[in-house]
This record gives C-alpha cells, sequence and structure tokens, in this order.
C-alpha cells in the first residue's frame, strides 16, 4: 500500500469495535499512503494530508490483498489501491478496530502515549526492563503481557520467553532478587553472565528470551507469508496465524 494512492474506499460493515466515524470514507479516498508502519499491536498508515489510520486486528482480524473484485465473507472495509490492488480488511468477530487521527492527535492519543519500548528496539535493555518490573507483585507473565512494559508482546511470545529463561512461575520480584542464579546458560542457549545475585542480569537473560521468541516469530510468519504468496495466485494472507492478539507485521505487506 506504500506509495500507492487509495482511488475508492467501501466500508461494508461499520460496526468493528468502535463504529467507523462519519467521514472515515471521505478523509481516505484520493489519499496517497506514505508508509505502513506498527507499533506495539497496532498498525499505522501515514497519508499525504497528514492523517493516520489507527487500525488493531483484534483476535480474528487480517488484511487480504487480491488483483481480482472477489472478495469473501467478513471482508467488512475494503481499499481500492491506484496499482490495482484491492486490500479488504476481514474480521469474523469485529474485535479489530480503525480510527483516523488527526495530525495534532499523533502523539498525545492514549493507545500509543502509554506503550512501552519494542522488544526489537535498542531502547529495551536490561537496565529499563528491571525498572519496569521492580515494584510489580503480579506474575511476571502478566508484567511481560503489560503493554506498558514491553509493546507488543502477547501470550505466545512471553510464553516463550519465560520458557528459555526457565521462570515460567516466577513473580518480578522472585525473578530479580538477590539469592543464586538457576538459570542455566547452556541449557538456554543463551549467556546471562560469571556472577549472580544481579538484578540486570536476570533482566538481561529475559529480555534476550523476548527479543528472540519474537525475532523466530517474525521470520516464520515472513515464510509463511512467501509460501502463501507463491501457491495462492491472486490472493494472498498478510498477516500469519497469531495467538491472543500478537500482531507480527510483514514486509511484504507494507503492515500489521
Amino acid at each position: 500500500m506504500a506509495g500507492a494512492r487509495i482511488t475508492r474506499v467501501v466500508v461494508r460493515q461499520p460496526k468493528l469495535r468502535y463504529r467507523l466515524h462519519r467521514d472515515f470514507v471521505e478523509r481516505l479516498e484520493r489519499q496517497t499512503v506514505r508508509a505502513v508502519e506498527r507499533r506495539a499491536k497496532y498498525l499505522l498508515m501515514e497519508l499525504a494530508s497528514g492523517d493516520r489510520l489507527l487500525m488493531h486486528l483484534g483476535m480474528s482480524g487480517s488484511f487480504h490483498y487480491y488483483k481480482s473484485s472477489r472478495l469473501e465473507a467478513h471482508d467488512h472495509v475494503i481499499f481500492e489501491m491506484s496499482n490495482g490492488f484491492i486490500v479488504a480488511f476481514n474480521d469474523p468477530r469485529r474485535f479489530g478496530f480503525m480510527l483516523l487521527l488527526a495530525p495534532a492527535d499523533h502523539a498525545t492519543h492514549r493507545s500509543l502515549t502509554r506503550l512501552g519500548p519494542e522488544p526489537l528496539s535498542q531502547t529495551f535493555d536490561a537496565a529499563s526492563l528491571a525498572k519496569a518490573l521492580a515494584r510489580r507483585k503480579t506474575s511476571l507473565k502478566m508484567a511481560l503481557s503489560d503493554q506498558r512494559v514491553v509493546g507488543g508482546l502477547g501470550n505466545i511470545y512471553v510464553v516463550e520467553a519465560l520458557h528459555r529463561a526457565r521462570r515460567p512461575r516466577s513473580s518480578p520480584r522472585t525473578a530479580l532478587r538477590d539469592r543464586p542464579s538457576s538459570i542455566s546458560c547452556r541449557r538456554s542457549g543463551m549467556c546471562c553472565g560469571k556472577r549472580s545475585g544481579d538484578n540486570i542480569e536476570r533482566a538481561t537473560t529475559i529480555r534476550s528470551a523476548c527479543t528472540t521468541a519474537r525475532a523466530s516469530a517474525v521470520r516464520a510468519a515472513a515464510a509463511l507469508a512467501r509460501f502463501a504468496a507463491s501457491s495462492r495466485g491472486d490472493v494472498r494472507r498478510t498477516t500469519a496465524p497469531r495467538a491472543s492478539g500478537d500482531v507480527c507485521l510483514q514486509s511484504n505487506t507494507s503492515s500489521t
């Protein structure tokens, strides 16, 4: 979609998680898409007008693109592009949503301002993770699933990270407190340092596990997308199977 112009928007079902705004179609049609990006579990489509379309896939949402006009059941919002593609938002359960943000709202919208760092970003390090977990009394799984701690982690990535870090049942306080380390570098497949009893050291292991789990999922989803594109002709799904709302933005979609 990036670089193409939206020639026509067809709304087949305006009632998603939130009802689409009355000027939704008017503000999108004839606009050029500057970029499509992911932030945590959200997709952001930047338009030439300065508006941004904030999207969430919910539990069952996905985007498909077609070369023909054939549509599927539950294709609720249709984007006809100047490059000949038809992009459809499909959501059987309608837990996803689309919100148009004016330029002044980009930096202040509550859905984006409260998000934690991305698990693959340079700002997500052991020190920031240890600080974010220091006063939490919930389980470590619940803490890592909190989008204010790490943006974009869902159930599947958190479970995989805790399995790799060998901390499946620990609370944040228990996982990071001073005591001899029970983490085996050899068995977990990553180096967590020689000294035990260091909060930063333990956070490094959890942070590395989160990053590794997410990166592995991105590679797997990209491989699945390439396979789908080569075997389905004009109908290609742009998202891979997800659990608990996890979003994986594919490079060939660009979006989640």
